[in-house]
């Protein structure tokens, strides 16, 4: 086995555990706050605390030596942050909704970005331009692929042996993941991962930027809306669970196809609007039947647009900046983690003021317009 190989089946036993872990208890994490009694509008907030902790993570990791780390360290590091995550959930109550929503949000914000740049750098110093889109939707392929039985198996965990039980299996398979990756991982020689906060943005395309923002207001209007209405049409945290698994295989399918042929035709952009078709019909879905089936149409169109919008964008942005994959990833998590604070925060207004729940998908609908309106 030749050493690319190598590292591909490495990162895919990495992306795999890390999955495992963060997906038996991340899929449940704002469900099982909304069990406790916190209110509707904490969820946004919680995840736009998250998403600003993530901005100034990423700005830090550009100005700070720790920037310059060893890549291999800077994974493991990952996990410290969210193994304290799981730890915070036992501590949640409406009560103290100021301090666990400030530190969950600050914890996973550390982890998501000590593991995602890597990670992201990695995957892409693998690929060439006329396989690069298929190999960044294989990789998407493994969340939902997992998706498929995980937040089954993780729902049954909560309703039969309680949530402490669900964290700490994820626990161990955090520890089991820290010991691959200290003793056999094979990874790409990117001996440090070497990111200068002040050359990031300007490195990558201006299209690009505009196209990574709205991605992510379309990925942070979904990750608020998805719980909050769930939390609605599902009875129990296995109910919930149920309607995660839904779509998710047939879209990363779907995905994983299209991002191979863009890769044959050489032409994203085809591609890159057809995610936008998918996407428009979400918002009007659900506000024309506001219900477990307008929810389910919805969360179905998003499980086929949202995977394809951001694999074909990152694919760009590797075809375009291939000799400064790291700051340009570092440039992307930004402009992304801004988008998804726009995203959680159109929902609040739309909370705040009143609207009703059956709208808090439209602002997907008008973005994905403005993704239609991109240039090459």
């Amino acid at each position: 086995m030749d050493s690319a190989l190598r590292c591909h089946r490495d990162l895919t036993v990495i992306m795999a555990l890390f999955s495992v872990s963060a997906m038996l208890v991340g899929s449940f994490t704002m469900f099982y706050y909304l069990s406790l009694g916190w209110p509707v509008y904490a969820l946004p907030l919680f995840y736009g605390i998250q998403m600003t902790s993530v901005i100034a993570g990423c700005l830090f990791l550009g100005l700070s030596r720790l920037g310059r780390m060893p890549s291999r360290s800077l994974v493991i590091m990952s996990m410290l942050p969210l193994f304290l995550l799981y730890l915070t959930m036992g501590v949640a109550a409406p009560e103290n909704l100021r301090l666990v929503s400030i530190a969950t949000g600050v914890l996973a914000a550390a982890s998501q970005v000590l593991y995602w740049l890597p990670f992201n750098s990695f995957m892409l110093w693998l690929t060439r331009r006329t396989n690069r889109a298929t190999v960044i939707g294989y990789y998407g392929l493994i969340w939902p692929v997992l998706a498929i039985f995980l937040p089954i198996v993780g729902g049954t965990v909560i309703v039969r042996m309680g949530m402490w039980t669900d964290v700490a299996i994820s626990s161990i398979v955090l520890v089991v993941l820290v010991i691959f990756l200290y003793i056999y991982a094979e990874l790409p020689a990117i001996e440090t991962f070497d990111v200068r906060a002040w050359k990031a943005m300007r490195e990558l395309a201006p299209r690009l930027r505009w196209g990574i923002l709205l991605n992510g207001i379309i990925d942070g209007t979904a990750g608020v809306a998805t719980p909050l209405l769930g939390f609605q049409f599902a009875r129990t945290a296995l109910d919930y669970s149920i309607y995660l698994s839904a779509f998710s295989v047939a879209g990363a399918v779907a995905v994983f196809i299209l991002a191979y042929l863009s890769d044959r035709i050489q032409n994203r952009y085809v591609f890159l609007y057809l995610s936008a078709i998918f996407l428009f019909p979400t918002g009007i879905a659900l506000a024309l039947f506001y219900g477990p089936t307008g929810y389910l149409i919805a969360i179905s169109l998003n499980s086929f647009g949202l995977p394809l919008l951001g694999t074909l964008l990152m694919a760009l942005m590797g075809d375009l900046s291939e000799k400064c994959i790291e700051n340009c990833v570092l440039a992307r998590e930004v402009l992304l983690n801004l988008g998804r604070l726009a995203g959680a925060m159109c929902i609040l207004a739309i909370l705040a003021a009143g609207v009703g729940m059956s709208f808090v998908l439209l602002q997907i609908t008008v973005v994905s317009v403005l993704v239609l309106l991109l240039r090459r």
